[in-house]
C-alpha cells in the first residue's frame, strides 16, 4: 500500500510540472456581420422573423484561407439561428471536401465548433475553402444565419485571403483568391497589431457606447508596445444634444496615459477639433481631422514608432501631431462619451 501511496504521489507531482496544452489560436471571418444562408422559403423556418431582417444571400457561404505551417484545424461558429430539424435539408461545414460537422436544430443560439474526430490536417502552400453550404435532399433547402466564423488551429498562422467572405449563388463558380495588401503603418519598422480586440468581444468584432451613458472606458485585448501598429475603424452614428456631457472619442496608451481625442459638438457626428493630452493631462496643441466620413466608417492608424514618437493616422492621413512613444508603458484603451459609437476590426 505505501508503495503505491509512493507511486501515485511520484504521478501527481509530474502531472503538476508538465505543462498545460496551449489554447488555439483564434482567426475570425466574419466579425460583427450575420449572413443568411438559403433560398428565402421560411414561413415556417426557426426564427422566421428574424431571418426575414437578412436578405438571403445563396445557398453557400466560402472564405479562401491557407496556413504558414502543418497542423490541425477546426471551424467554430459563435451565434446561429434558424437551422430547421427537417427530413429535406442538411445544412454543412466544410474545409474543401472534408466534413467538419453538421448543422443540427439543437446548434440554435448556441456557439459550434468542429468535434475533435472530425478536425482537419492541413500543410502550406494549398489554398483551403471554408464552405458553409445549405442542402435540399431534394426540395426546399433550409435557411439559417451564422456569426463569427472562424477557423482554429493549434500552431499554424491561418491567413484568410481576398476576396471573402463570398457568398455564391447555386452553380456559380468561385473568384481568384490571393493574399490581401500589406498594411502600411504610420511610420517605418512597423508590423500590424492582432487581436488587439478584448476576448469577450471578438466573436462580434466590434465595441459599443451608448450616449446615455457616462463616459466607458475599455481596456483593449492586446497592449500597444513600440513596433505594432494597431489598425481600428470607427463609426459615430448619434451624438448627445444636450450640454451637460462632453461627446468625445479617445484612443489612450500607457498610465495615466498619452493619447488623441476627438472632440464632437452637442447633436454632431463629426469632430471639429482633435486634441492630445500627455501623462493624463491635455496638452494645447491641437489638430484638425481630416477627410472624416460622417456616419460611415473611419479607419484610425495608431502606431509607437521606432524614433519615439508616436503618431497617428485617419483615413491614411497623418493628423500632424505627434506624442512621446515611450517611457509611459503600453495600456492600450479607447474611451468615449456622449457619442453612439462602433469600433471594428473590419468595417461591416
Amino acid at each position: 500500500m505505501l508503495r503505491l501511496r509512493r507511486a501515485f504521489a511520484a504521478f501527481l507531482a509530474l502531472a503538476l510540472l508538465a505543462p498545460s496544452a496551449a489554447p488555439a489560436k483564434v482567426y475570425y471571418v466574419n466579425q460583427g456581420v450575420k449572413y443568411h444562408i438559403g433560398d428565402g422559403k421560411l414561413a415556417v423556418s426557426e426564427d422566421s422573423e428574424f431571418l426575414d431582417s437578412y436578405p438571403v444571400v445563396g445557398p453557400r457561404w466560402v472564405q479562401a484561407f491557407t496556413v504558414d505551417r502543418p497542423d490541425s484545424i477546426k471551424v467554430r461558429i459563435d451565434s446561429i439561428w434558424g437551422v430547421d430539424d427537417c427530413t429535406y435539408c442538411k445544412d454543412m461545414i466544410f474545409v474543401d471536401d472534408h466534413a467538419m460537422g453538421r448543422l443540427f436544430e439543437e446548434n440554435n443560439h448556441t456557439a459550434f465548433t468542429t468535434p475533435q474526430p472530425l478536425s482537419m490536417k492541413v500543410v502550406p502552400g494549398h489554398v483551403y475553402i471554408l464552405r458553409v453550404e445549405s442542402f435540399g435532399l431534394p426540395g426546399p433547402i433550409d435557411d439559417f444565419a451564422i456569426e463569427g466564423v472562424s477557423v482554429e488551429s493549434d500552431q499554424a498562422e491561418v491567413h484568410m485571403l481576398e476576396p471573402g467572405p463570398v457568398l455564391l449563388q447555386p452553380n456559380e463558380p468561385l473568384p481568384a483568391f490571393h493574399l490581401p495588401a500589406p498594411v502600411v503603418g504610420p511610420c517605418e519598422g512597423v508590423s500590424s497589431l492582432q487581436d488587439w480586440l478584448p476576448a469577450a468581444a471578438r466573436s462580434r468584432g466590434m465595441l459599443g457606447w451608448n450616449p446615455a451613458e457616462a463616459p466607458v472606458n475599455r481596456r483593449l485585448g492586446a497592449d500597444l508596445a513600440p513596433g505594432p501598429f494597431a489598425r481600428l475603424y470607427l463609426r459615430v452614428e448619434k451624438a448627445a444634444l444636450g450640454s451637460a456631457v462632453d461627446q468625445f472619442f479617445e484612443a489612450c496608451f500607457g498610465d495615466p496615459g498619452d493619447g488623441w481625442i476627438l472632440d464632437f459638438a452637442p447633436g454632431e457626428t463629426k469632430p471639429f477639433m482633435g486634441n492630445v493630452k500627455v501623462d493624463g493631462k491635455y496638452r494645447s496643441d491641437h489638430f484638425a481631422v481630416p477627410g472624416w466620413i460622417q456616419g460611415g466608417w473611419n479607419e484610425l492608424r495608431i502606431a509607437r514608432c521606432p524614433d519615439g514618437l508616436a503618431r497617428l493616422w485617419i483615413n491614411g492621413q497623418d493628423v500632424g501631431v505627434t506624442l512621446p512613444g515611450t517611457g509611459s508603458g503600453a495600456r492600450f484603451r479607447l474611451r468615449s462619451g456622449g457619442l453612439k459609437a462602433e469600433v471594428a476590426s473590419h468595417p461591416y
